[in-house]
């Protein structure tokens, strides 16, 4: 039974990670047709787009009651998507275009330390020092409402920084724009454009929207499934489920559409795609709170979260400073920063999960 369990789990990360990477490509065509700014591309359309998972799998464990899964899976997903990084230096170190990228990265990446921070402000208040403030009068709760305005303001004041630089791409050898065409081939078998061409991208995009809610949806159920599973004598549980399993099945798409962005020599639309990712996914808080009605998910979920927030704020620490690292000079793939990456990682999904044991004595 255990085995059929974890089968379907990886059938359904499957389904999940391709029908993301699909929805990247009729993105990117919406875009073409539409003419949107290629920075939001890739810090709103790609961002969010990439980040359907998060939103679904957050509001369907939700609405069965596995919070820490929901909250486990945002932070989790927040953690491996700046391990995408380090695996990014790994595989094109040798290219000399990751060697310069935009200095906005610095904004977006401290908007998402600021909401992840409020975040934890959040589990500790309602944990910590006010363990009955588990209901708010509100819609939602202040706490994410804040959460939420500072995501859209964030949001505003990155992309306003950027909006003069965009021409500066047109510039570029052989004219190629920054959009994240993920596969030529791809994007050229969708044709070109016109009314029918948009209307097939847009019905091809809600097409695999619906897959991957679907999808997402029953990926929520078998992780609260899995969270169930005794290993050692204790319950593998949803803060570990959901900030590993989880976490990077529903970041696969970020991945995917990241290391294509490298590929093809487009670091900003990468980095925006990772920053952007992050910031949208303390949003998602707000969304549960919605769900959850008056209850605030914050107050509801374990204190072991915390650990995440900090290996999450160190490696977002150790990415910016990678960053500063390799722009000044080239650097090998095993160089101090990618390894130091891929610890925090390793040693952050350690740490929880020895703490199951910690939990029941």
């Amino acid at each position: 039974m255990m085995v059929g369990l974890w089968l379907k789990f990886i059938i359904a990360a499957a389904i999940v990670v391709f029908s993301g990477y699909r929805l990247c490509i009729y993105a990117e065509k919406i875009a073409q047709i539409t003419k949107i700014d290629r920075t939001f591309i890739g810090l709103i359309l790609l961002a969010v787009v990439t980040s359907l998972p998060e939103l679904a799998v957050a509001i369907s464990a939700t609405k069965i009651g596995a919070l820490d899964l929901a909250v486990g899976d945002l932070f989790g997903s927040n953690l491996f998507n700046l391990t995408i990084v380090g695996i990014i230096w790994l595989v094109f170190m040798k290219r000399p275009k990751l060697l310069s990228f935009e200095s906005t990265h610095f904004m977006s990446a401290g908007i998402s330390i600021l909401l992840i921070a409020l975040a934890a402000m959040g589990i500790v208040f309602y944990n910590l020092v006010s363990a009955g403030a588990g209901y708010s009068n509100f819609l939602v709760d202040v706490e994410s409402a804040l959460i939420l305005v500072i995501y859209i303001v964030g949001v505003y004041l990155v992309f306003y920084s950027e909006k003069g630089k965009v021409t500066q791409y047109a510039a570029k050898p052989g004219g190629r724009s920054p959009s994240l065409k993920l596969r030529g081939t791809a994007l050229r078998s969708l044709g070109e454009g016109g009314r029918g061409q948009s209307a097939r991208a847009w019905s091809k995009f809600l097409l695999y929207s619906i897959i991957l809610v679907g999808s997402a949806i029953y990926l929520s159920g078998l992780g609260d499934r899995i969270a169930r599973i005794p290993v050692g004598g204790v319950a593998l549980g949803g803060t570990f489920v959901g900030s590993l399993f989880v976490a990077v099945t529903t970041s696969l798409p970020e991945m995917a559409v990241a290391l294509s962005a490298v590929k093809l020599g487009f670091i900003d639309m990468a980095l925006g795609d990772i920053f952007g990712s992050n910031m949208f996914n303390m949003a998602i808080i707000s969304i549960a709170d919605l769900c959850l009605g008056r209850r605030i998910i914050l107050s509801a979920i374990s204190g072991e979260h915390l650990f995440t927030v900090l290996f999450v704020l160190i490696s977002t620490a150790l990415v910016l400073a990678s960053l500063v690292y390799r722009s000044k000079r080239k650097a090998p793939a095993l160089a101090w920063d990618s390894v130091s990456i891929l610890f925090v990682f390793v040693l952050a999904n350690l740490v929880n999960y020895f703490l199951r044991y910690l939990k029941v004595q």
